[in-house]
């Protein structure tokens, strides 16, 4: 077959109502050199099965469908189509989102003209029938790709265009059930360019009792074990000695976190399970004992302490769900202690939101720093603190954004004299941050 310029591969299971909204979005590029490599997830999905089957007599050449007899999950199918996939380039669409019409010309063309390998662009998040936009990480700005491990857990495969040839020649294929941040990450530390493309483009549906949301004790232990095997993975073992070690260091921090929350928050019985697995894996890549600032593994290794010195005791779980609802408050608190002296004086405001901006500013205020607080959300507003933007901009001498990603915004709305500081990064253990 002749070779395309991009393939576009969709993982289906279970998504008929919003199939053809998704086909048609793709279909209908304004790039017409390309394909479309459907992947039923199972002949249980007879409906969808149809619906393929149509669009590939319609669209002759263009769509091509793969038939699995029993559902493999997304990351297995995403790669029956990488091997087949004849584009230069490829991108990945979920079956219940959608795309630009101009998406793959736009980007095709920006990665021929710039020589680069990937490319990644925004995308608009849809959830209960709100359209709002999300930035992408800009990876183009990493000069040493020793330090994409970083940015673990903000990748997926669906804001970015790649070369497919990155994915294939290295072996860089999805792994387990999921696994597409994992690769993900992978294929950014392959890359020998990547480029920013400042629009959105990808159309991203949250739905409950999506793969993503619906949460089964099997499927969670499929991610835990994808996180896992990627760090035996032949192309991982071959990069330099910082990358192995700050990947590995990731992979635990991010289950340490995200994961090992879901798991309190769902199946708390098994927590000392899930715990002698961060253990058995940190020991045996030296983490426990890797020298790193950031303030996430000083939480590591409290964990892994904790579960050390506590893993015999009946009552482990009780123990381990209080120390470890306590543990981001304590560390906050000590390094804002650290902090107090060196903005004494000053009008402090800080920009967090949610549950975490409300922990932060609970350390604050038991730290006795003076300083208003905006944007927590209504169910972590703290009552008598919140400030609006108008007085955001005239009265703060500082300004702690806490999310990195937000202090770009939060430095174009604040007057120019106020010092707008990535508090998050302070967090980290970055003291330069916020100068003497």
């Amino acid at each position: 077959m002749k070779r395309k310029k991009v393939s576009i591969i969709i993982p289906i299971f279970n998504t008929a109502e919003y199939l053809r909204r998704c086909l048609d979005s793709c279909i209908y590029q304004t790039l017409s050199d390309i394909e479309i490599v459907a992947v039923v997830d199972g002949i249980t999905n007879k409906r969808e099965m149809e619906i393929i089957t149509e669009y590939e007599s319609t669209y002759p050449g263009k769509v091509r469908s793969v038939f699995l007899a029993e559902s493999k999950g997304p990351a297995e199918a995403r790669n029956e189509a990488l091997r087949i996939a004849k584009g230069e380039y490829v991108i990945f669409v979920d079956s219940d989102d959608f795309i630009d019409f101009r998406l793959c010309e736009k980007v095709f063309n920006a990665l021929k003209a710039s020589g680069a390998d990937i490319a990644v662009f925004e995308y608009y998040y849809m959830r209960g029938g709100i359209l709002g936009l999300r930035q992408a990480n800009d990876f183009s700005t990493v000069i040493n790709n020793d330090d994409i491990p970083f940015y673990l857990n903000r990748v997926r495969c669906w804001f970015l265009m790649v070369k497919t040839a990155v994915i294939v020649d290295n072996g860089l294929f999805f792994t387990g059930f999921y696994g597409d941040d994992i690769a993900s990450c992978l294929w950014y530390a392959a890359s020998k360019k990547t480029i920013w493309i400042d629009e959105p483009l990808y159309y991203y549906a949250y739905r409950e009792g999506s793969f993503v949301s619906e949460w089964k004790d099997q499927k969670f232990w499929m991610f835990v074990e994808n996180y896992i095997d990627i760090l035996k993975h032949p192309f991982f073992r071959a990069r330099s000695v910082d990358f192995i070690s700050a990947f590995s260091f990731f992979v635990i921090n991010y289950l340490c976190g995200y994961w090992l929350t879901i798991l309190i928050n769902h199946k708390q019985d098994h927590l000392n399970k899930f715990c002698k697995i961060l253990y058995d894996t940190a020991n045996e890549y030296g983490l426990r004992a890797h020298d790193n600032r950031l303030w996430e593994v000083e939480r590591v290794k409290r964990i892994l302490d904790f579960f050390h010195y506590n893993n015999k005791n009946a009552d482990f779980n009780e123990r381990f769900i209080e120390y470890y609802e306590q543990l981001d408050f304590n560390i906050i608190k000590e390094r804002l202690l650290q902090l107090k002296s060196i903005l004494a004086g000053k009008n402090i405001v800080l920009w967090a939101a949610g549950h975490y901006g409300k922990i932060i500013a609970n350390a604050m205020l038991l730290s006795e720093m003076a300083f208003e607080v905006t944007d927590i959300d209504a169910k972590g507003n703290m009552p008598g603190t919140s400030v609006s933007w108008d007085l955001l901009k005239s009265n703060a001498d500082i300004v702690l954004v806490a999310g990195s990603e937000y202090v770009k915004g939060v430095r174009t709305i604040v007057r120019n004299d106020a010092a707008v500081y990535d508090f998050q990064k302070y967090l980290n253990g970055d003291n330069s941050i916020i100068p003497t």
